[in-house]
């Protein structure tokens, strides 16, 4: 099953593109670096409101594609719904999930990934009787590294989320 495109991943930009984020260990950044230098990535979709503003909508998948030869990094993601980072803090679910990637530098692999974003509701019977999916306006995507980046490449392409309008915004009706 396919979703739909999250549009604007590209910070800053109003574009989208395939290739949404790219890391690499080359010294892309203007500095003398190279090779061997400690790495991290740090990035955040625009707000997406599906049912337009105001309105609500139901978040159920989502996918994503990694193409990478890099030879070790862990890649967490977090959902933020209407602003709120949905890690577990102030009473939100913990729906972040985290990959750790191993590959070969030179030997490119795209491997796409399916994430849940809905949580199991304990109803004191069964504690997977029931879930409950993400309702709301605004969504985003936070990606990070937890680990520094190895050698080689990593792009994120495009994140991919499946969703169901409850309530259409006041402007759409």
């Amino acid at each position: 099953m396919a979703g739909t495109p999250i549009p604007n991943m590209f910070l800053g930009r109003k574009d989208t593109l395939a290739e949404v984020f790219q890391w690499s260990d080359g010294a892309t950044d203007g500095s003398n670096g190279g090779a061997g230098d400690t790495i991290v990535g740090l990035a955040k979709s625009v707000r997406w409101a599906p049912a337009g503003v105001g309105g609500e909508a139901i978040f159920t998948r989502m996918w994503i594609a990694l193409t990478y030869d890099m030879d070790a990094v862990t890649l967490r993601f977090t959902p933020i719904l209407d602003g709120v980072p949905q890690d577990g803090t102030g009473g939100t679910p913990d729906l972040r999930q985290s990959l750790a990637l191993t590959g070969s530098v030179g030997t490119r692999v795209t491997e796409r990934y399916e994430f849940t974003l809905y949580y199991p509701y304990d109803d004191g019977v069964d504690s997977d009787a029931l879930r409950v999916a993400l309702r709301g306006c605004w969504f985003q995507l936070l990606v990070e590294t937890t680990t520094t980046l190895g050698d080689g490449t990593l792009i994120i392409e495009q994140p991919e989320i499946e969703y169901e309008i409850v309530r259409e915004s006041l402007e759409a009706e």
